[in-house]
């Protein structure tokens, strides 16, 4: 299936929508005398009922750009908020050239991120996807391999229609899809044969989530997924910038997608999305006139993720005390940043509350390797500074316990180092493109660097006894680390399966 974008919803002004409501009331009252009616009385009904209509159902009357116009008069008219609303509503025109001006001509683009719209996107590779979900600011959820059995769905790359690989590449990627429903199927029995059949659909259901969860492991970075992404109209327009320079064809594809579709919406809060070369050429000339990093031994099977520190604040407890203490009007010396002191930082905390703002100011830097699998986990933490280096064959590639327990290790080297061997041949041609024929299991280096109050968040989803298995240990060994560096400061670091008894612990001394 080609890809496809859909205006799935936006934010209306709530006075536009109690005058239709107020329509529809009106069509359900007089719907019950409609029957007695001359065909005079029904036409004059109708006629009424448009005019009516007219002006409060009209596209224009129920674009998010009302919000965004009426917002920007805050500022500088005495008005109401109700009655700036209501005169944006009456002048759509009038006030799609306020926004131009006021967002364009006066530059004050916060006015555009009043306006919300919500998109479906359907049948965007999961290389394609990493790229869309690098940006902050916006909010996605996708399609899970960990619950929903994978089709064979994938991308062919515009890059190579009419070339040797229109019909390479498929071969390739469809003999992953076949490793895939192999090693589901041979880990299902597995689990079958261990723990017995499944006494109800909601047991079985949970065995193949866990036959699932490690298979997917095999499934090429060309399969199709899709999600629901929300997102402000000033957002927005980065995305379209950034897809419009973009190296893939498919991902400047997805970015006339959604311009077609934001702008027939919300025409004036759209305008600065021509590609532009900064930083993205700038990057793609580093990596022309230097070296390539050079690995230090061909590629290899890991068995778990590596989770190498680089740096962190130093005295980050006591930079995080001082903090506290500032923003409290306290006034502490070092003696007084003991066991204490940290007892009534966390005292009432709950797995479910944020770590405290001050936690911000301590920061930890680390370099990580994973496979792509979970990677597309650790993205979703976007407060943090995720920095991928490009996907490389040489990498190497994860082993999942379950397939060395199966008895699978060598048949899944073979088709990871199979994969790699395709995309290192495409590579050769089309190198921004050869990442599609890698696999989740396929490893991809980052730089991480995250502070300890993001961490907190890290640790209560991932170190979860529900989370994956590989972003589990990644985030044990992060939180590891940050515990020998700041014990006092990382006590409550934990999954929220275990945050009641840590509490209890810290606490037990009093």
């Amino acid at each position: 299936m080609p890809l496809r974008v859909h205006l799935a919803g936006h934010n209306i002004d709530v006075n536009a929508l109690g005058e239709i409501q107020e329509i529809l009331n009106s069509v359900l009252r007089e719907a019950g005398s409609a029957e007695h009616w001359s065909d005079v009385e029904l036409r004059r009904f109708i006629a009424e009922l448009y005019r009516a209509s007219e002006e409060s159902i009209s596209k224009q009357a129920l674009t998010p750009e009302i919000l965004s116009a009426a917002y920007a008069r805050i500022s500088r008219d005495p008005k109401s908020i109700p009655e700036l609303r209501r005169a944006a509503r009456e002048g759509i025109s009038r006030a799609r050239k306020s926004n131009e001006m006021i967002i364009f001509g006066l530059g004050h683009a916060s006015v555009s991120e009043h306006a919300a719209l919500n998109f479906d996107i359907l049948d965007l590779s999961r290389l394609a996807a990493e790229e869309l979900q690098s940006h902050r600011l916006l909010s996605f959820t996708e399609k899970s391999q960990r619950y929903i059995t994978a089709s064979d769905d994938f991308i062919l790359p515009e890059e190579l229609k009419e070339t040797k690989w229109e019909t390479r590449l498929p071969s390739e990627i469809k003999a992953r899809f076949e490793n895939y429903r192999e090693f589901f199927k041979i880990l299902l029995e597995k689990i079958v044969a261990e723990e017995g059949e499944a006494p109800d659909k909601k047991t079985r259901t949970e065995q193949e989530t866990r036959a699932k969860e490690d298979a997917r492991y095999l499934l090429p970075l060309a399969t199709t997924t899709q999600m629901g992404m929300s997102l402000n109209a000033r957002s927005l327009e980065y995305v379209l910038r950034d897809c419009a320079g973009h190296e893939l064809t498919e991902m400047r594809q997805l970015g006339k997608k959604l311009c077609e579709v934001a702008r027939s919406l919300a025409p004036s809060l759209i305008k600065y999305i021509e590609a532009r070369s900064f930083p993205r050429q700038n990057r793609s000339h580093i990596a022309q006139d230097y070296p390539e990093h050079v690995r230090s031994e061909p590629a290899q099977m890991m068995t778990a993720p590596q989770v190498s520190f680089i740096n962190a604040t130093e005295q980050g407890e006591q930079v995080v005390a001082d903090a506290i203490a500032f923003h409290t009007g306290a006034q502490l010396e070092a003696k007084d940043v003991s066991p204490p002191f940290w007892r009534e930082v966390f005292r009432g905390m709950t797995e479910h509350d944020a770590a405290p703002r001050e936690f911000e100011l301590a920061t930890l830097q680390f370099q990580v390797k994973v496979s792509a699998c979970c990677y597309g986990q650790l993205k979703r933490h976007r407060m943090a500074t995720l920095l991928p280096a490009p996907y490389h064959p040489d990498d190497g590639f994860m082993l999942p316990p379950s397939f060395a327990e199966a008895g699978l290790a060598e048949k899944f080297e073979q088709a990871a180092r199979q994969a790699a061997n395709a995309s290192r041949d495409l590579a050769k041609e089309v190198p921004t493109i050869a990442p599609y024929l890698l696999t989740n299991a396929h490893i991809r280096r980052i730089q991480l660097q995250v502070n300890a109050r993001e961490l907190y968040h890290i640790a209560r989803l991932r170190q979860d006894k529900h989370a994956q298995w590989e972003i589990r240990q990644v985030a044990d060994l992060m939180v590891a680390h940050a515990r020998r560096l700041w014990p006092n400061l990382m006590a409550l670091a934990c999954g929220k399966d275990t945050f009641e008894e840590r509490y209890n612990q810290l606490f037990r001394s009093e």
